[in-house]
């Protein structure tokens, strides 16, 4: 089951608690690394990045794991 969905990034990330907040801020800052042109966004309340304005990864933050994975 999905724990953490929000409007924003920002709100997403403030939700987290320090461990899973910790584990979203290093994946998110290896997407923006490797894909300079990434677009960080919100889709179906999820954290989701594009390229190009097309779906590329999403990150979904659950009861006891996250995902990332890609389109």
């Amino acid at each position: 089951m999905r724990k953490y969905k929000g409007a924003s990034v920002e709100e997403i990330v403030g939700s987290l608690d320090e461990e899973t907040g910790a584990l979203i801020g290093k994946l998110r800052s290896l997407a923006k690394k490797c894909l300079p042109d990434v677009v960080e966004t919100v889709k179906w309340g999820n954290i989701t990045y594009l390229l190009g304005g097309k779906n590329l990864a999403w990150i979904i933050i659950y009861k006891d794991h996250v995902d990332f994975g890609f389109f």
